[in-house]
């Protein structure tokens, strides 16, 4: 079409199905460069909107199955730069959001359940470095809040199990250091409060009982520097009590 509105460079017709190698829309509007409709399929290898507005450079459907091995949005909103989908699974391995809001870097569904790898958001509200959900149990191993609430370093859930490694409140109020949950009893190896108030440098919980080794309050009011609790009675081997 010579009033540059339409035109079809190639055009073919396999067994009754349809194949476009190339098109092209000369008021930019709408061009795909490479079409092919395989056995009643649809396989866009090359699409460009030329307002800059959608853009898959690589499309492909396979045993009905969807994979978009590249997307991106030329208004810098959404790119999606690769997405596949296996056995009725979803995947996307990267993704990216580019008005700095949501970024998936990868993102991957297996089996039913989900596992993001890395997540970031540009916003700097909320980050995820990387977090697994496997067999119905939840790990991050990595989480941080950048607005400067909460940043978990290390998280790990285990046998419908918690276990914190390494905790830290960034306002200066709560610090985890490292918190462990085992066996169904609560063991805190570490804990300070970075307000000065309250910090606990080793807990144990050991067949139900409570065992405080050592406490310290850093208004320097109270100080405990071992304290046991065994067989439903109070041991304290030692304490200090400071400007009472």
């Amino acid at each position: 079409s010579l009033d540059g509105k339409i035109g079809i460079t190639r055009f073919q017709s396999l067994d009754g199905k349809i194949g476009i190698t190339r098109f092209q829309y000369f008021n930019r509007k709408i061009g795909i460069t490479r079409f092919q409709h395989l056995n009643g399929k649809i396989g866009n290898t090359r699409f460009q909107s030329f307002k800059r507005k959608i853009g898959i450079t690589r499309f492909q459907y396979r045993n009905g199955k969807i994979g978009i091995t590249r997307f991106q949005s030329l208004d810098g909103k959404i790119g999606i730069t690769r997405f596949q989908s296996l056995d009725g699974k979803i995947g996307i391995t990267r993704f990216q959001y580019f008005n700095r809001k949501i970024g998936i870097t990868r993102f991957q569904h297996l089996n039913g359940k989900i596992g993001i790898t890395r997540f970031q958001s540009f916003k700097r509200k909320i980050g995820i470095t990387r977090f697994q959900y496997r067999n119905g149990k939840i790990g991050i191993t990595r989480f941080q809040h950048f607005n400067g609430k909460i940043g978990i370093t290390r998280f790990q859930s285990f046998n419908r199990k918690i276990g914190i490694t390494r905790f830290q409140y960034l306002n200066g109020k709560i610090g985890i250091t490292r918190f462990q949950y085992l066996s169904g009893k609560i063991g805190i190896t570490r804990f300070q409060s970075l307000d000065g108030k309250i910090g606990i440098t080793r807990f144990q919980s050991l067949d139900g009982k409570i065992g405080i080794t050592r406490f310290q309050s850093f208004n320097r009011k109270i100080g405990i520097t071992r304290f046991q609790y065994r067989n439903g009675k109070i041991h304290i081997i030692q304490a200090v009590q400071c400007h009472v």
